[in-house]
């Protein structure tokens, strides 16, 4: 809703307008991955707590699904984080608690889930 302002911006107004633009965007990335971290935590152990080979594999697809869905909007917060110090900040932490590095990690991390574990698991 903010963005159509953008056109009528001009100067430091426009510059603060992309700048709570990239604020929003930043939060709806955070909202998105809590969302999948806990549908991923909950089909987790629903794999773990079935032996119905047929379920498993079903819960396996959603599993993969959830991380290639997370990979693409966790890329989204790299470049958000890049453009302004104040997204990732952490008051009781003194220091950044999202960096580029950090997104990094967890997109390697979902990587090693998609290439290692899941077709180990599809194998067992």
């Amino acid at each position: 809703m903010m963005e159509p302002a953008l056109a009528c911006a001009q100067g430091p107004d426009r510059e603060r307008l992309e700048r709570e633009i990239g604020v929003v965007r930043f939060c709806l990335v955070q909202l998105v991955s809590s969302a999948n971290i806990t549908e991923f935590l909950l089909t987790r152990d629903a794999l773990h707590a079935t032996e119905d080979r047929a379920q498993r594999q079903a819960l396996l697809d959603r599993i993969e699904q959830l991380c290639h869905e997370e990979l693409d909007n966790a890329a989204q917060a790299i470049p958000l984080v890049e453009a302004d110090c104040r997204l990732g900040w952490h008051g009781e932490a003194y220091g950044p608690m999202i960096t580029r590095e950090l997104v990094e990690a967890k997109l390697a991390g979902l990587q090693e889930i998609l290439q290692v574990h899941i077709p180990r698991l599809r194998g067992a």
